[in-house]
């Protein structure tokens, strides 16, 4: 074995598979040429940059890629209700009183608004 496999999306939205060739191999993992330099990849981390097996290395993109879309849907539900809060801040008094825990609850502690 003298490459590892990676799936990537490039800047053209087309998914690659990059090919990155090993220089060492040793006991506990690898060394492969990464970009102007080198990378260490372990051989018996669960999470690796890259796999050995083109299928493994499909595998992990494909769950890198559900978390991320797991993270970016929840920050994109706290931005949504950061700014819902922020729009009843700025209309009036009434409703910022009766939001002020709910203000409070987003900024965990830090404080009320004024």
């Amino acid at each position: 074995m003298s490459i590892l496999y990676r799936y990537e999306l490039n800047v053209c939205n087309k998914v690659v598979c990059k090919e990155y060739k090993i220089i060492k191999d040793t006991v506990c993992g690898y060394w492969i040429n990464y970009h102007s330099g080198k990378k260490w990849i372990s051989k018996t981390s669960k999470k690796k940059y890259a796999y050995a097996k083109k299928k493994d290395a499909l595998e992990s993109a494909m769950l890198r890629t559900e978390k991320r879309i797991t993270i970016l849907e929840e920050q994109m539900e706290d931005s949504k209700c950061f700014l819902r809060l922020l729009k009843e801040i700025e209309g009036c008094e009434p409703q910022l009183l009766r939001n002020r825990w709910k203000i409070a609850s987003v900024f965990q502690g830090e404080g009320e608004i004024e």
